[in-house]
């Protein structure tokens, strides 16, 4: 049954989270002179690779327009921050001077580039809005776990490269081969107890899940979902940076095969729609047994060691659940940790205006119930009775 309803209330009006962190910030704002000294320093593709073998915690920090990779040396920071730019800036502040420099992006093509990594345990999709920064961040409070969140190095820079300015998939088997160096190079295993890398990726990556499949085949993928309306409520309270960043690019045209102009000339309500839109047929139309579904209201903390072994083959001992599960008391995207997190999905239904139930209805009704349907999600705990 379509769990979408009318409500008269304006979701203008819904209060915004207290002590939210400065999603509006890019690590250039964050680390402005870590940014600054990657992007004066190059260093030829014989140096780097020197310097990245001798040091585990040179990674990727960013992928600029015109194709080049900085690099900076996060040693053994744990990145439990709720987004990788903010893990990237604390690691990087607490040891400055931070060694920081640029290559060409060409080095992420080459058969020999060797990094102390992990092989990622699983990826994580999402569509924004549903729980999977709660996932991510209960991942990283065990010590086994290198959980890497909304890698920056992944935003627009690589994939414009790698895509000819938004003209073509990512195919050939060099650029293939680019995504999954960048990838390992940004989940390196950077201390003694790391045994796992978890990657979540940003909403609209999910249109490249068939390249990065090419580029892992081996790997577990989780993608989630959750009912429309709440995300597209939450989503109009506090819009995400990365659409606003987006709308009338090459890039939204890419995600939602039309042209820059087009998603320019979207009001801010259709625009989000098609992107979530975007996400949900992306993921559906990958027809691969190794990508498993679950909706939000099936993310518990305690069938959370159930959705790790059914969706990533993964065991994690009573002492590190008992740790990841802690997260689900605390709201996942503040920082302090004392902000209590609380369900809200009643609250956002009651948000809902005729003119977003329409929306709705058009453009995200039917492929939410088709996940809904998707035989390959997860059913846990008391929702398999």
């Amino acid at each position: 049954m379509n769990r979408i309803t009318t409500r008269q209330s304006s979701p203008a009006s819904a209060a915004p989270h207290q002590r939210l962190p400065a999603e509006f910030q890019r690590l250039e704002t964050l680390a402005p002179e870590l940014v600054q000294r990657a992007s004066r320093w190059y260093m030829s593709d014989l140096e780097a690779v020197r310097a990245i073998r001798e040091r585990s915690g040179l990674i990727p920090i960013q992928v600029t327009a015109d194709g080049r990779a900085l690099w900076a040396d996060v040693g053994q920071h744990a990145f439990t921050e709720w987004k990788f730019r903010s893990s990237v800036a604390a690691a990087t502040v607490a040891r400055d001077p931070t060694l920081a420099f640029s290559t060409d992006l060409s080095l992420l093509e080459r058969d020999d580039l060797v990094f102390k990594t992990l092989t990622p345990t699983g990826f994580i999709f999402q569509v924004s809005r549903c729980g999977s920064t709660l996932l991510a961040r209960a991942l990283a409070r065990s010590p086994r776990n290198n959980v890497i969140n909304e890698a920056s190095p992944l935003h627009e820079g690589f994939w414009g490269v790698y895509t000819d300015s938004w003209r073509q998939g990512v195919e050939r088997p060099e650029r293939v081969r680019a995504l999954r160096n960048l990838v390992l190079a940004v989940a390196r295993r950077r201390t003694a107890e790391q045994r796992r890398a978890f990657v979540k990726f940003r909403s609209w990556n999910v249109v490249f899940i068939a390249a990065l499949r090419r580029a892992f085949p081996e790997v577990p993928f989780l993608f989630i979902y959750r009912d429309p309306a709440e995300v597209l409520v939450s989503a109009l309270t506090r819009e995400p940076f990365g659409y606003t960043r987006l709308k009338g690019t090459p890039a939204a045209g890419f995600i939602l095969g039309c042209s820059a102009r087009e998603t320019a000339s979207m009001d801010t309500l259709t625009f989000l729609a098609r992107m979530h839109a975007a996400y949900l047929r992306a993921a559906l139309a990958h027809a691969d047994p190794g990508l498993r579904f679950i909706d939000y209201e099936q993310l518990r903390g305690e069938t959370l060691g159930e959705l790790l072994s059914a969706a990533f083959r993964c065991a994690p001992s009573r002492d590190e659940l008992a740790r990841m599960h802690h997260q689900f008391a605390y709201y996942s995207k503040d920082e302090s940790g004392t902000l209590a997190f609380t369900r809200d999905g009643e609250r956002k239904r009651a948000l809902i205006t005729d003119e977003l139930a329409g929306v709705l209805e058009r453009e995200l009704a039917e492929l939410y119930e088709s996940a809904r349907r998707e035989p390959r999600n997860l059913e846990l705990g008391e929702a398999r009775v």
